[in-house]
């Protein structure tokens, strides 16, 4: 079964897995100082706060669409894209599967309830992420404003491996 590309080569399944792994592993996110720490002496409480800080941003996310969706400066024709973007983090209408509520139980996994959550303040690099985010998607630039979003959706997928690597030193093969 073919699931992506490569330039002109059609990739399979093995093969996208691959490729998407070996183009993790040369991105400069590998050598944020965090996740050599995690290499070198992994704790569980690094993986926490990285997760709760993690989840500060993820919470965002629905406000930052809806800000999207309502800027007039954005191009109508990306309102179909942001729309199925917004469907999705809000789990197409399934409180179960809304993006926050699933990162919600990464949290409960490793150990950190709703009330540490909630208490534990942004770090002053996750305040700006989430200002930024949310100023851009209210700004009058449509391009800084995708560049920002397309920049912030592109981290996870290079930095939720690096946290379940670090995540195997500890717990059961569920957390």
């Amino acid at each position: 079964m073919i699931v992506g590309s490569y330039g002109d080569q059609q990739l399979s399944e093995s093969e996208f897995v691959e490729e998407f792994v070996r183009r993790m592993e040369v991105h400069s996110l590998w050598e944020h100082p965090f996740f050599q720490l995690v290499r070198t002496s992994p704790r569980l409480s690094i993986l926490q706060q990285w997760a709760i800080q993690a989840g500060r941003i993820d919470q965002a996310f629905a406000e930052i669409l809806s800000n999207m969706l309502a800027n007039p400066t954005i191009n109508p024709m990306m309102y179909a894209p942001l729309s199925e973007n917004l469907n999705d983090v809000l789990g197409h209408g399934d409180p179960q599967q809304e993006h926050f509520t699933l990162f919600q139980d990464v949290l409960q996994a490793i150990g950190v309830n709703t009330e540490e959550y909630l208490s534990t303040p942004m770090t002053y690099g996750t305040r700006q992420i989430v200002y930024s985010l949310l100023e851009a998607s209210r700004g009058t630039n449509p391009l800084r404003i995708l560049g920002m979003m397309a920049s912030e959706e592109l981290i996870c997928p290079n930095e939720f491996p690096l946290f379940l690597e670090a995540m195997s030193h500890y717990g059961t093969s569920h957390q």
